[in-house]
């Protein structure tokens, strides 16, 4: 039997479907946009100050210790090290890397510089700074008494300067009073009288704690207030240590 509607009527129905499927598709495009709006931004829009997870904030400085056993001092509190008490002298928006091994020479460090310490240095950081305290390894490792300080200034410019070619400012720091051996005192005094007269050929700063009457005067290191082994110091002996490396550093920044 043939409909009498007029066609109009009869296309109603048709109408209505198209109708609902443009609603649909428009609520769609809405939400598409609102979760793109909510969504973290993708590496190429992401604000250079912004860090993902893992990714250092290169808006904030960089301060690298890298040395022997008197940088990475396991025998006393991580806030009582040397790092830690420079670290909390020094202006806000700092990260620090402590690269200090135990038993390390300066040559060690040398070795494998390339690979753990000038990877670090970046160019969008507003400053990249590099603290170098060795010299005593180097002595007593060098041959025994009477020890040999020129070699161990060598090795001391050489990574020095390296770790400048590598873009970073170094603060180098003089050696302490070691066992209360005349020879190691004879030799120290020689090589830190090198530091103090060429630091300014391979660095960018002296930190010269050899020269703190409290600490780092000949047989200073049996002062069991500042020194626990005539060689490692106690919290109170990092704390001035720290306070002439602070200054130092802060002098870079």
């Amino acid at each position: 039997m043939t409909s009498s509607r007029p066609w109009w009527q009869a296309g109603r129905a048709w109408h209505k479907a198209v109708l609902l499927l443009l609603v649909v598709a428009a609520a769609a495009v809405v939400f598409v946009i609102v979760q793109h709006g909510h969504s973290a931004p993708s590496g190429a829009e992401r604000p250079a100050a912004e860090a993902l997870p893992g990714e250092p904030d290169l808006s904030r400085g960089l301060v690298v210790f890298d040395g022997c056993s008197l940088v990475a001092d396991a025998g006393v509190a991580p806030e009582d090290g040397m790092p830690a008490q420079v670290m909390a002298l020094l202006p806000g928006g700092l990260d620090m890397h402590n690269l200090g091994v135990g038993g390390q020479s300066t040559q060690m460090m040398a070795a494998d510089a390339a690979t753990e310490v000038d990877p670090l240095y970046d160019t969008a950081r507003p400053a990249n700074v590099l603290v170098c305290w060795e010299g005593t390894n180097d002595l007593i490792y060098g041959g025994g008494p009477p020890y040999d300080a020129q070699p161990a200034y060598r090795h001391l410019a050489t990574y020095c300067r390296a770790r400048q070619q590598a873009g970073f400012r170094v603060v180098i720091c003089t050696v302490l009073p070691r066992g209360g051996s005349a020879a190691f005192y004879e030799a120290r005094n020689a090589l830190n009288a090198e530091l103090r007269a060429n630091w300014r050929s391979f660095a960018d700063a002296l930190a010269d704690v050899g020269a703190d009457k409290t600490i780092g005067a000949d047989g200073a290191e049996t002062d069991v207030e500042y020194y626990r082994d005539t060689v490692h110091l106690t919290a109170a002996g990092y704390a001035i240590v720290a306070g002439v490396v602070a200054g130092a550093v802060e002098s870079l920044l």
